[in-house]
């Protein structure tokens, strides 16, 4: 493991008994399939917890920004398991979204955890297979942290980044639309796509906003 890696991980350090666990067995060599071992995606998890999710994804992506797109594979694929919970399934939208714009504040260029952040998303929302939740996670505080989050992440301030990021969330949006199925979305779910709707629309003149609602056969 590399110094300055060390010093970032050190840094951000503050996750508590889980976050040590994880980096403990990425600093011993571990996988990250192995790593993830050690985070609670199943069984009994207090819903508050969220916030020791996030902290765990920020810091694996601290760990190794060039390799983070790794664990976006392994922890993507944890939100389609039956027996995932609701603190993971939350913290790892926040988390990985918080993780991204780590990326775009702290580290030069592009990689490609960014390229396929939102893509993985929406892979993952548009599973029939993953748990439904149906808590009303717009007025959660884990749900107004991500809206915030997200929109930070859709609008850089680098310019390039900034039109990266455009095509990064038409290319999702049109994944779901091609994929998704309103029956088998969950309260999260929705969230994230409205979330992502709103950060096309933002980009759009008021009279192309309008035209393109308008074309919607339920409007």
């Amino acid at each position: 493991m590399q110094e300055n890696g060390v010093n970032r991980v050190l840094v951000g350090l503050g996750g508590g008994y889980y976050s040590a666990n994880v980096v403990r067995a990425l600093l011993e060599g571990a996988s990250y399939e192995q790593a993830f071992e050690q985070v609670p995606y199943h069984g009994s998890l207090h819903p508050d917890s969220y916030g020791l999710i996030v902290k765990i994804h920020e810091l694996v992506v601290m760990f190794s920004p060039s390799n983070a797109w790794l664990w976006l594979d392994v922890a993507t694929k944890r939100l389609v398991n039956s027996t995932t919970n609701l603190p993971y399934t939350a913290g790892t939208f926040l988390g990985l979204v918080k993780a991204g714009i780590w990326l775009d504040e702290k580290w030069p260029g592009f990689t490609n955890f960014q390229d396929n952040l939102l893509m993985a998303l929406a892979r993952a929302i548009c599973n029939p297979d993953k748990p439904l939740f149906g808590c009303d996670f717009e007025k959660s505080d884990c749900g107004r942290e991500l809206s915030g989050a997200m929109s930070t992440y859709f609008f850089p301030s680098d310019l390039v980044k900034k039109q990266s990021r455009a095509r990064e969330v038409h290319g999702a949006m049109r994944y779901i639309v091609d994929h998704g199925n309103d029956e088998k979305f969950g309260s999260i779910d929705r969230f994230v796509i409205s979330r992502m709707a709103h950060g096309l629309l933002a980009r759009m003149s008021p009279m192309e906003a309008i035209r393109a609602i308008s074309t919607s056969p339920n409007v």
